[in-house]
């Protein structure tokens, strides 16, 4: 697993099967590289600064800047894009691969005294679409490691050693402890299996002796089942019954609303039709008042006026024979009775006159009381006919209370 920060690199990197590992140092515009083998421990180094890697580039033929360089070979080390390669090679190896590649020849050209067999090559290939160019890096032999190094290697790999095996002690330790827990509590559940194991044993045993209060009991049981059976089917009848009984009452009592309704629109239209018979009744008595006020004079000036005409012509009548009988009355008493009689019937006379004007009066307040009569007694037939809706009325509601409470009890 590569570790990496923001300039520097150590990673390992496997070079025709062999295992390398590499650390890369980028500080201050200067490359430093360190290769070395896994399993032998040879190392080889280079340091490099800003103006030899951009020489570098241009006798490839390909120019880069020293931050796209650096780029370039960190992400050739993790491997992050096709377009990078890297091949570390010998003298030899690289020998062959010049002969082969223009750009490793013209770099090559003037350093092949500086050429060493133990010198290696870390050859940086960038490949594009139309064009392959290769970067080499040369890395200077650093020979065997050294014993001190080797020895401080050994101590820090020894302590390491020690730690580790301290660490499984302990883990090991903490695992026998688990294991200790967890078989102390197997053997704590195997004991409380094997009490209710006894236990259930002995309540076997006490059943089997009492097989026949047993079989009665699971005939008592098989008749309670059929009994709740026959329960459960009759409470689902009753229940669809009762749901039934709730949908007819729920109708009832839209129907005895509609009733309701219906009653006090009568009601408000019998109110009217009171408030109307009262008005016309007031209108009615009101016109004939009048009309026997108007009627009461014309019968006078009418009816009545033939009885004084005749009566004031029978007064003078009367008067005149009167006076010729009064002349007449000191002559003979005979005439003097006459006179009597003949008084006596013009009063007589005025006495029908007057019973005649005494009827009439009294007729037409008889009319008058009648008409007053037939409207008092078709407001009474009206007030009747109110109070008996008003009582169908209360009668309803007591009927829908009554269908209310009951659908509730049949509800809860």
């Amino acid at each position: 697993m590569p570790i990496t920060t923001n300039n520097n690199l150590v990673t390992i990197h496997t070079f025709k099967d062999q295992d390398y590992l590499i650390r890369l140092d980028i500080s201050s515009n200067r490359l430093e590289l360190k290769v070395s083998d896994k399993e032998i421990g040879e190392e080889w180094r280079c340091s490099y600064d800003q103006i030899y890697i951009e020489t570098l580039t241009t006798k490839t033929g390909n120019y880069k800047t020293f931050e796209v360089f650096t780029k370039m070979f960190i992400s050739g080390l993790l491997k992050s894009s096709r377009a990078i390669t890297l091949n570390l090679l010998t003298y030899e190896e690289l020998h062959q691969f010049q002969n082969s590649t223009a750009s490793i020849k013209s770099y090559f050209r003037n350093n092949l005294s500086e050429a060493s067999e133990n010198k290696k090559y870390l050859i940086l290939g960038y490949t594009t679409e139309f064009d392959k160019t290769y970067y080499p890096i040369t890395l200077d032999h650093c020979g065997s490691p050294d014993v001190k190094s080797l020895i401080a290697t050994i101590r820090r790999l020894e302590s390491d050693l020690c730690r580790t095996r301290e660490e499984y002690a302990s883990f090991k330790m903490h695992c026998h402890a688990i294991k200790h827990k967890a078989i102390d509590d197997m053997q704590k559940k195997i004991k409380e299996l094997k009490i209710e194991n006894e236990k259930l044993t002995k309540q076997i045993g006490t059943k089997s002796s009492t097989k026949v209060s047993s079989k009665a009991e699971l005939a008592k049981t098989t008749s309670l089942e059929n009994a709740l059976s026959k329960l459960e089917k009759s409470v689902i009848t009753e229940r669809s019954n009762h749901q039934k009984y709730i949908n007819k009452l729920l109708l009832e009592k839209n129907k005895m609303q509609q009733e309701i309704d219906a009653m006090r629109r009568k009601e408000s239209a019998l109110k009217q039709q009171l408030s109307q018979s009262k008005k016309s009744s007031g209108i009615s008595s009101l016109s004939e008042r009048q009309s026997r006020q108007s009627s009461i004079p014309r019968n006078r000036s009418q009816k009545l006026p033939n009885p004084p005409t005749s009566m004031s012509y029978e007064r003078n009548k009367v008067l005149s024979r009167s006076s010729s009988q009064t002349s007449r009355c000191s002559r003979t008493s005979s005439g003097c009775d006459s006179i009597k009689s003949r008084s006596s019937g013009c009063a007589n006379i005025v006495n029908a006159n007057r019973k005649s004007r005494s009827t009439i009066i009294h007729c037409s307040s008889s009319r008058a009381s009648q008409s007053e009569t037939s409207s008092i007694a078709r407001s009474e037939n009206i007030k009747l006919k109110l109070q008996s809706t008003q009582e169908d009325y209360k009668v309803l509601e007591k009927r829908i209370t009554g269908l209310q409470k009951l659908l509730l009890s049949k509800s809860k």
